[in-house]
């Protein structure tokens, strides 16, 4: 009895998470801010195999405008929020954190690139990929003694439009969905 409760409430998130869709366009102008945001280790995630990560990603947003700090998570690398299309924002930075029996690995780093929306359109961030290439372990001590290991990667930051991809993004989390009839305006710096 207990298989099938925890089987029926494992259905029910799946549909939840899946009928919740994207946020309706709502009056007044208001624009859908999405982009794609990768972290690759193609030469090993600290002492751990090569991987992507495009689950679980924080990013932090600040609306210039008002002030206020947001966090969105990606999900297949998306993340999306819905603006009055007049705000300015700021993406301040992101950070991922793994635990594994290994320990807990810590990544971020500060971006803090401007961007302002364009009213009543589908407004796009792109398809951001950063990699963290050639690993190098380095240990820090104090008085002779192991206190610290840190990691020191050659970072680098590729950022592609692909307007296919998005618009399938968005056919297949939220059929039908009224943000691709907007115009879809690119975001390039």
């Amino acid at each position: 009895m207990k298989k099938l409760l925890l089987g029926f409430l494992v259905v029910l998130l799946l549909c939840l998470t899946a009928c919740a869709g994207l946020p309706k366009p709502e009056e007044g102008g208001s624009s859908l801010v999405i982009g794609s945001l990768v972290l690759d280790y193609p030469d090993g995630f600290f002492d751990l195999s090569p991987c992507c990560f495009t689950r679980g990603v924080k990013i932090t947003i600040q609306n210039a405008t008002t002030g206020k700090h947001f966090s969105l998570t990606t999900n297949n690398s998306y993340f999306y929020f819905l603006s009055n299309g007049t705000d300015e924002y700021v993406l301040e930075s992101y950070e991922y954190t793994k635990r594994t029996d290994k320990g807990e690995y810590n990544v971020g780093r500060n971006v803090d690139q401007k961007f302002a929306p364009v009213p009543n359109s589908l407004v796009y961030l792109g398809h951001i990929t950063i990699t963290y290439a050639a690993p190098d372990k380095v240990d820090k001590d104090k008085l002779g003694r192991k206190t610290t290991t840190y990691w020191d990667y050659n970072v680098s930051a590729d950022v592609d439009y692909d307007s296919e991809a998005l618009r399938g993004y968005i056919e297949e989390t939220d059929p039908g969905s009224a943000w691709l009839s907007y115009e879809l305006v690119t975001l390039k710096s």
